[in-house]
This record gives C-alpha cells, sequence and structure tokens, in this order.
C-alpha cells in the first residue's frame, strides 16, 4: 500500500465529510487529504489521520519496506499549507494545456 499527502487544490475540498477507506468511519477532511493506493497506484479511498498513524507506527513490521508518512508529517504539512492553492475553481489551470495542468497537480501532492 502507498500512502500519499495531496493539498486541498480549491476551497471546494475542504470541509468534506467523506468515509475512510480503510476503518469506515466518517470524517471531514481538511486542506491535506490522506489518500491509500494499493503498490500498484490504483486508488483505495481517502484515509483518516487515525488510520495514518497506526500505519506509520507499523510500517517496520511489515514485510516490504514501505515510507509512509508519519501522523506529525500529516500536522507539518496542515501548519505548512493552512488554505487551499487557489481561491475558487475559476482559478484552476485548464485542462487543454497539459504541461501547466500536470505541473499544477503534482505541485499539489506533499508526499508520494
Amino acid at each position: 500500500m502507498k500512502i500519499w499527502l495531496q493539498r486541498a487544490t480549491h476551497p471546494g475540498e475542504v470541509d468534506v465529510e467523506e468515509t475512510c477507506s480503510i476503518c469506515g468511519i466518517e470524517f471531514e477532511r481538511g486542506v491535506v487529504r490522506i489518500d491509500a493506493l494499493t503498490d500498484e497506484r490504483y486508488e483505495i479511498g481517502p484515509m483518516c489521520e487515525v488510520c495514518l498513524d497506526y500505519f506509520s507506527r507499523r510500517q517496520h513490521e511489515t514485510a516490504v519496506a514501505h515510507d509512509w508518512p508519519s501522523r506529525e508529517k500529516y500536522v507539518d504539512a496542515v501548519l505548512l499549507y493552512p488554505t487551499p492553492m487557489v481561491g475558487s475553481r475559476d482559478e484552476l489551470p485548464d485542462d487543454t494545456n497539459p504541461a501547466e495542468y500536470d505541473e499544477f497537480y503534482g505541485a499539489a501532492v506533499i508526499h508520494r
């Protein structure tokens, strides 16, 4: 499994109710999103902070080496990026310009 931290790109992505794909408990997404993916990078779904903490503390016990972010890294990211990347959806890059689109969304990823 891979765990990514990603910034909210616009205000519509913040304060959204989600269900953790690991434990099934609802939580409110903040300015930094935690996503779980398979090792092949297929999306598992959103992950809550409690599950991130659990997996990051136990990663040394797995048979495969992982580079999962710690809860501390998540908290640091929330403090470093207190707001979404842009102020509204209107400011998002147009997907007709692939280079600009890829650069913008690539910059949203904090840890992968």
